[in-house]
């Protein structure tokens, strides 16, 4: 029996923060993708990626995105066509507005028999046409059980829809 990584999802935050001159970044609370007990918000964080997963809930922006969240995780199961070139889903996008344009992290997700697979990770945007992979040869490619991936997810929708 192969070994599958475990996927599980939890809440998160983006602190607020005011910069000089009127600048701020916004609080964002976010549901984090987690894979073996490990954030991969954090894995952004180390790489000074100020990106968070598309699962946003707690603010009125949020409820307008929450259907956006719905659709990422719908991508995610393959319910959905990918949202960059190569069959690209995107895992991580910008925390103030969820944009592509500003620039996302994305991976190939694929399903064969008993398994999802997410490989291939890397940053891009949608109007440059290029993934830059070099600060991810470290994350991943995860592979999950069928069932259980499914389940994580359909709890994810119930969790965003309320």
């Amino acid at each position: 029996m192969p070994s599958f990584n475990v996927l599980t999802f939890g809440e998160a935050r983006r602190p607020k923060e005011r910069f000089p001159g009127g600048n701020f970044k916004t609080q964002r609370d976010f549901l984090d993708i987690i894979v073996d007990n490990v954030s991969l918000f954090e894995e952004m964080k180390r790489r000074r990626l100020d990106l968070v997963s598309p699962f946003w809930f707690g603010t009125d922006i949020a409820q307008e995105v929450s259907a956006n969240g719905i659709e990422s995780a719908e991508r995610l199961l393959l319910q959905r066509p990918a949202d960059f070139q190569g069959d690209r889903r995107s895992f991580f996008v910008c925390p103030e507005c969820a944009d592509l344009g500003c620039g996302a992290v994305s991976a190939v997700v694929e399903s064969g028999g008993d398994a999802f697979v997410w490989r291939d990770f890397g940053y891009e945007n949608n109007w440059e046409g290029k993934v830059t992979k070099d600060d991810f040869t470290n994350v991943g490619p995860f592979v999950f059980d069928f069932v259980e991936y499914g389940k994580a997810f359909r709890d994810l929708i119930s969790r965003l829809g309320r």
